[in-house]
């Protein structure tokens, strides 16, 4: 059988599969403790959602995120976005936000779960500098009071791939050593395999890459994703190509309200002749 190589772990589906079961969760509490440099430490947590959907469903439904929560209430909500939709920072802002409504209970204080929210971004969102952005709601600055943290219920983190450099990586880094991983883990350094839970994930990765039927279904997800980021690249030609007709068609108008010719107003209008005449 011919070798493909490794599935990716920015699929969001290989990603589940690799850090949001049972079977994998201190996988997933090693690699949360790792990119969070132990701020908080992570001792153990409960997978909320740790059940993979039973069959393929549009885009718009197939929810693959992993939510859980710690052993001391902390809410997790972690997300793979592979495409820059140019609108994850408010995304990313709303999905923290709706989880306070469902754990503040009638009566009880507004002073709910620390909610931390982690994205790892396959193209870049924010015109920073370095790969990682620690968000949390601030006072601005005025002419009394310097930046201050308003409050830290809600903290909100991104990963941004493409800035992270895994050939200078620091080796002695978990943070890289688990970035790396996710990022390429074909082109990791051998040294991190050292860590027991990145080489149990790389073990389970290969398991996953060499399974026939999760290769189909990450194949029809790619196709999935394809076909829908075909769609929108075609609504959004749709749309310039009107805003053009449009455009053109107003400056004939204006052409014709001036007194020119319909050749000529069909000549610097790039409408046809028909058209100025059905204008006119």
């Amino acid at each position: 059988m011919k070798n493909e190589g490794l599935l990716k772990v920015t699929e969001d589906y290989i990603f589940k599969n690799l850090f949001g079961l049972e079977d994998t969760k201190q996988n997933l509490i090693a690699m949360l403790n790792g990119l969070l440099q132990n701020d908080p430490i992570i001792k153990d947590l409960t997978l909320d959602n740790s059940e993979l959907p039973k069959e393929l469903n549009d885009l718009k439904t197939c929810r693959l995120d992993i939510k859980a929560t710690t052993i001391d209430n902390q809410k997790l909500d972690i997300e793979m976005q592979a495409i820059n939709t140019h609108e994850i920072l408010e995304r990313a802002l709303t999905y923290a936000s709706r989880i306070l409504p469902n754990e503040i209970k009638e009566g009880e204080s507004y002073k709910g779960p620390k909610i931390i929210s982690i994205w790892f971004l396959g193209e870049n969102v924010t015109d920073r500098t370095h790969f990682v952005s620690d968000a949390q709601m601030m006072f601005k600055r005025n002419k009394y009071d310097d930046y201050g943290v308003m409050t830290d219920c809600i903290r909100v983190i991104f990963f941004e791939l493409p800035k992270f450099n895994e050939q200078i990586a620091d080796v002695d880094s978990s943070m890289a050593a688990w970035l790396s991983f996710i990022k390429n883990p074909e082109m990791m350094k051998n040294d991190y395999l050292k860590i027991p839970e990145i080489n149990n994930s790389m073990n389970k990765l290969k398991f996953l890459s060499a399974d026939k039927s999760v290769r189909e279904i990450y194949n029809m997800r790619q196709q999935q994703k394809n076909d829908h980021n075909s769609e929108l690249t075609a609504a959004k030609e749709a749309g310039l190509v009107e805003g053009e007709k449009k455009a053109k068609i107003e400056s004939a108008r204006k052409m014709l309200i001036d007194g020119l010719p319909v050749d000529m107003v069909a000549k610097y209008s790039d409408l046809s002749i028909e058209e100025v005449d059905e204008l006119r």
